[in-house]
């Protein structure tokens, strides 16, 4: 993987005559055209070993002949970095609208450009199943990308939850969030977010359950007992499987989301399935007893 960097640096019209570092600079161009002419899903075999990199050109960027071999089918991860004065100068030209189909080759042309082979953990999340899979991933025995790596510690926006309460649970291979109620449920092989509410006898197995947003006072959650509404959250009884379940989504009691069907694609009046795995958009509201 990499991530193509532009610079002012000097002209290519005035570059300085070939020396060895002109050759790797030149090699890292020829390969950045080479991403750039690339089709983003590739599913056959025969096109996929026909887009393979030249071992001998990887060797000129610093792999090994060993890794070239292994790793031929290096990519752009879309990630540029740019001078400020440099990006404002390639941007006056406002037919641009894709920085990786026009803005960089342009940049080619008339800026030093180069890439940055990026060897950590990185994976494609643009469809539900890499999302879904990479998230539960996370939870595994041992992930991918460790969380708890001293030498390079995860920050994130401090929220001053308290600790997770859990009364009676049984979890196995699973991630909970801060600030979570779950009381007499089974969490197997799966990511339960922050302020998470799940009632008794709840049952969630490979899933990811992204939470809430905020709390519901007491008030809030009497008024919404007389309207027969479910409360934010995951409600008595009720079975999870294979789902994305979004932020401040109200799963009522004996609820079934399981994809029973078998379908692997479908439109539902308030869920969707994609490679079948069954998605509840943010904010929904599923009623005691649907069975999905």
């Amino acid at each position: 993987m990499s991530i193509p960097i532009a610079d002012r640096g000097f002209p290519a019209r005035v570059r300085r005559s070939a020396t060895a570092a002109d050759h790797k600079q030149n090699s890292w161009q020829a390969l950045i055209g080479r991403w750039l002419a690339r089709i983003e899903r590739i599913n056959q075999r025969d096109d996929l070993r026909a887009i393979a990199d030249n071992p001998h050109l990887l060797a000129d960027l610093g792999l090994t002949r060993e890794e070239a071999d292994r790793r031929p089918y290096l990519a752009s991860m879309g990630v540029y970095l740019f001078r400020f004065e440099t990006l404002r100068e390639l941007l006056k030209d406002d037919q641009y609208t894709d920085f990786g189909g026009e803005v960089i080759p342009a940049a080619i042309e008339s800026y030093d450009v180069r890439a940055h082979l990026f060897n950590g953990y990185w994976e494609d999340i643009g469809t539900i199943s890499s999302f879904y899979h990479a998230n539960l991933d996370m939870a595994s025995v041992i992930p991918k990308f460790n969380l708890f790596n001293a030498d390079a510690p995860i920050f994130t926006r401090p929220r001053f939850l308290p600790g997770s309460k859990l009364i009676d649970c049984e979890l196995k291979n699973s991630i909970v969030s801060d600030g979570c109620i779950l009381n007499r449920v089974s969490v197997i092989n799966s990511i339960v977010g922050l302020r998470s509410r799940v009632q008794n006898y709840a049952r969630i197995e490979y899933s990811l359950v992204m939470g809430s947003d905020y709390y519901q006072t007491i008030d809030d959650l009497e008024l919404e007992r007389r309207r027969g509404l479910p409360w934010i959250g995951i409600g008595e009884n009720t079975v999870i499987r294979r789902a994305i379940i979004d932020k401040n989504v109200r799963i009522g009691s004996n609820v079934r989301i399981l994809n029973e069907a078998g379908r692997d694609h479908h439109d539902g009046d308030n869920y969707f399935i994609r490679e079948g795995i069954v998605i509840v958009p943010k904010g929904t509201i599923i009623t005691d007893g649907t069975i999905i």
